[in-house]
């Protein structure tokens, strides 16, 4: 996730989000079809579960900044307060509506519909239009950029902190979404 909010910064992040959320839909799809026909083994899972949380880390960092370049400077407090208010209605919304898809269509059809809506939401996507915030005349690659931000946070130990707890939430903690419609 790190070295994917370097790639969200140096990229059209329009072009970032919806290369990535029509690869997520592609992937659903998939794995749709994977557990439909009983070859959902567990390595095949673990597969598509480690593509899935790939995308979603180079998602995380263009749409959370696209929210910056999508509004006025103005409006950017009430604009973060309403995504981050989507955001957190999504992870109730989500499991709370997968869960009588599973119950009564089982979990290939819900992967199914997770397959769908990327449709939906790429449709959505494609009108909003983004300001740029690419700036070509940077100093530093990639990596060097990346180390600047590792050693910025150093400096700032509330940040290491924070940079901890996600680090460690996205490893142990992310999971109880995944469980929530069981």
């Amino acid at each position: 996730a790190p070295f994917a909010g370097v790639v969200a910064d140096r990229v059209d992040r329009k072009k970032l989000l919806i290369g990535s959320r029509a690869a997520v839909g592609v992937v659903a799809a998939c794995l749709s079809v994977a557990v439909l026909s009983g070859a959902g083994t567990p390595g095949v899972l673990t597969l598509f579960g480690f593509c899935i949380g790939t995308l979603f880390a180079f998602m995380a960092p263009a749409q959370q900044a696209a929210t910056a370049n999508a509004v006025p400077l103005a409006d950017l407090s009430s604009a973060i307060s309403v995504e981050s208010a989507g955001s957190n209605i999504s992870r109730i919304a989500g499991p709370a509506l997968a869960a009588p898809i599973l119950v009564a269509w089982g979990a290939g059809w819900s992967f199914a519909v997770y397959a769908a809506s990327n449709v939906l939401m790429l449709l959505a996507l494609a009108p909003v239009h983004l300001k740029s915030h690419i700036d070509r005349h940077e100093p530093g690659n990639g990596w060097h950029r990346w180390k600047e931000g590792l050693r910025h946070a150093r400096d700032r130990p509330p940040a290491v902190a924070a940079l901890v707890t996600m680090s460690v939430f996205s490893v142990f903690g992310a999971a109880h979404v995944v469980l929530l419609p069981v």
